[in-house]
């Protein structure tokens, strides 16, 4: 892959954090308990600051779409 495929790559599959809700179907608070409660990982923890406990937490939008539709059986 060239830098552009990875950039589009990029762009198509990975998710913040503070979109993620929008895929789950969820309010941004129950999105952050699914994953406090572990039921959603991030695909990527980022951390460049090591005076810092915050990470940015990046998901992979396959994963979030296969927890909407595992959240939408359970509701049915």
């Amino acid at each position: 892959m060239d830098e552009k495929e990875i950039k589009q790559w990029i762009e198509e599959n990975i998710v913040r954090s503070t979109d993620g809700h929008l895929i789950t179907g969820q309010s941004q608070e129950g999105f952050k308990q699914s994953v406090r409660r572990g039921f959603i990982k991030p695909y990527i923890k980022l951390n460049r600051n090591p005076d810092s406990n915050k990470a940015t937490h990046l998901y992979l939008k396959e994963d979030l779409e296969q927890y909407s539709t595992q959240l939408a059986k359970r509701n049915n």
